[in-house]
């Protein structure tokens, strides 16, 4: 019973840091999408 609980935060952990790099990821690509396209509309 002790060893189930453990095995399930450590899953759930490693999901939501997956999580978090897929969402970073996706953020720090749509901030660079945003600037090039504000750069775009300048020129």
């Amino acid at each position: 019973m002790k060893i189930a609980p453990v095995r399930t935060s450590a899953t759930g952990c490693g999901a939501l840091t997956a999580r978090q790099r897929a969402w970073a990821d996706s953020m720090s690509l749509a901030a660079m999408a945003r600037a090039d396209g504000l750069e775009r509309s300048h020129r």
